[in-house]
């Protein structure tokens, strides 16, 4: 395999979790022989690096808060230092960070802090860390960014969920801008709408959902909720996708369309177009049959 598809430099934030999307991420782009950078708040971060060289892979470590700019930027520049330029980001920082906590609410419960906190966490990381590998990716003429989005938020919510679900509908906007913009220079910007995953960060409700079987022909009908691995398989960060921005791809989506618990809303029977969304230079708006025949997005 020719250099430029392999051994390049990967940055997975949020992997702190040895179960978590995160390091399901690390692991897959480790396997594909790029040297991968990982952070997360706390130093269990350095034992998913340990893990990662056990498999002889280059694997360099760093607890930071990503909700500091500063300490953002001063992150990328040590990974450049310790592995070289980044050619793979994939924002997967957000949720919630171990030792703290965080309450949901509706919006008359959310208080200017808990609206503040929830979108740095949930956006302005993906933000901060994308503007800092920006500039070497564009020098270069080569990137991929995925960022982890949800189905909450940009298809879906989940009653008093509201800064959630306004964050990560604000990620599949940052990822459609940023894509526009960085394309002419080689590199592409995709996320990533997993529906129910089990998680450590999942609470037995949600892994009650995943498993629940609705008989929806739209659903996936496992009976099981998705795994991190099934997320972390690396396509949208591989040299092979280069023409596949901007896009984002809804894993493991069950019934959407009905009420399936006490906390979900009732969402409106859109055109599913909604699933899938392409750019081909088709010239004309894509249509659910394109998705399933598989022959317009590319």
């Amino acid at each position: 395999m020719s250099d430029d598809r392999a051994g390049k430099v990967a940055v997975v934030t949020g992997a702190g979790s040895p179960d978590g999307i995160g390091f399901a991420c690390a692991r897959h782009l480790a396997e594909a022989g790029h040297r991968v950078a990982v952070c997360s708040t706390t130093d269990r971060i350095h034992e998913r690096a340990e893990e990662l060289r056990a498999t002889g892979a280059v694997a360099w470590s760093a607890v930071v808060d990503l909700m500091d700019p500063i300490a953002a930027e001063r992150f990328v520049a040590d990974v450049v230092e310790h592995l070289g330029g980044v050619s793979i980001l994939v924002n997967n920082a957000g949720m919630t960070a171990v030792g703290m906590q965080v309450e949901n609410g509706s919006i008359a419960d959310t208080n200017d802090e808990l609206w503040s906190d929830g979108l740095h966490r949930n956006l302005t990381t993906a933000f901060v860390m994308t503007r800092a590998v920006m500039p070497g990716m564009q020098q270069r003429g080569y990137g991929r960014i995925v960022n982890v989005a949800s189905v909450t938020g940009p298809v879906m919510a989940m009653r008093n969920d509201v800064v959630y679900a306004a964050a990560k509908a604000g990620m599949v906007g940052l990822t459609r801008a940023t894509a526009l913009d960085s394309a002419p220079h080689g590199v592409t910007v995709n996320a990533v709408g997993p529906g129910w995953i089990a998680t450590p960060s999942s609470s037995a409700e949600e892994i009650e959902e995943g498993r629940a079987d609705t008989g929806d022909p739209g659903g996936i009908g496992t009976r099981r909720p998705g795994q991190a691995l099934d997320l972390g398989d690396g396509r949208l960060s591989s040299h092979e996708h280069r023409h596949v921005a901007p896009r984002r791809m809804a894993v493991h989506i069950e019934s959407w369309r009905e009420q399936r618990s006490s906390r979900q809303a009732v969402v409106p029977q859109a055109p599913r177009e909604i699933l899938v969304k392409g750019a081909a230079g088709a010239r004309r708006p894509l249509r659910f049959e394109d998705a399933k025949a598989g022959g317009h997005v590319r």
